[in-house]
């Protein structure tokens, strides 16, 4: 690789996931790689062939006070040309039990990702007179540990992550599917070193698209939700328009 194609890249949550696939894929492509993770102990140890690959290691707890701070220090250190907002986990249970849409159980989750699908939506705006681009990556189910750390309300957990209230109903149905679906893996179709390969591309060769979804199931309900939301239009239309200054 040239050193004219060659990029930087910062990749929050690289020690493992989609943000692991997308640090492996970005090395062997000759970029240079800044990962951050919470535990550079715990992902040197897990993921070794990072460094050994040249990739460079940052602590750093998104969820922290000083995360910005952190963050501006390492920018400043670097000429990073890409940033994969990757790290995270899932919160899930019932509205009512969480006390912060969506699918049931998985109201404080959806809300998290529609906060960072419309800020990045906004940010597309924004950075478009700078030369700068934004890709919303929008993955299906995948065959990666993001399972084992969906955590449910700390007050529920010896009930199951749900109120009473909740038992027999799709919440029910949802935190216990997601809790246990780690022993369903092998029934996931998403790869992720072929979701990496995917973005790679699409970043190296530019795109003229804001989101790529990822994972044949997540076509199946991207074009279930615009069905939805169509079907909403075409319900309230005549509504809408009967509301405009005569």
């Amino acid at each position: 690789m040239s050193n004219a194609t060659k990029q930087t890249w910062l990749i929050t949550g690289g020690s493992s996931g989609l943000g692991k696939s997308l640090a492996i894929e970005a090395l062997e492509k000759g970029h240079t790689v800044l990962g951050t993770t919470r535990e550079i102990q715990n992902a040197q140890e897990t993921f070794p062939e990072f460094e050994e690959n040249g990739g460079i290691w940052f602590a750093l707890d998104p969820g922290s006070v000083n995360a910005y701070d952190q963050a501006v220090k390492i920018s400043e250190a670097h000429e990073i040309d890409v940033v994969v907002n990757n790290a995270g986990y899932a919160f899930i249970g019932s509205v009512e039990d969480t006390r912060f849409i969506a699918r049931p159980a998985r109201g404080t989750y959806s809300a998290s990702k529609f906060a960072i699908e419309a800020i990045h939506e906004s940010l597309s705006h924004e950075v478009q007179s700078f030369g700068i681009r934004v890709l919303i990556v929008e993955p299906g189910a995948f065959r990666t540990p993001f399972a084992s750390r969906i955590i449910t309300p700390a007050q529920y957990q010896g009930n199951g992550g749900f109120s009473l209230g909740y038992r027999g109903t799709a919440v029910e149905q949802m935190v216990r599917g997601m809790s246990n679906s780690t022993e369903f893996l092998s029934l996931v179709k998403g790869d992720p070193q072929k979701a990496a390969r995917v973005i790679l591309k699409a970043v190296e060769e530019g795109h003229e698209y804001l989101r790529l979804p990822l994972g044949t199931d997540c076509v199946v309900a991207l074009e279930s939700k615009i069905g939805s939301l169509q079907r909403d239009l075409d319900l309230t239309r005549e509504m809408a328009s009967s509301t405009d200054v005569e």
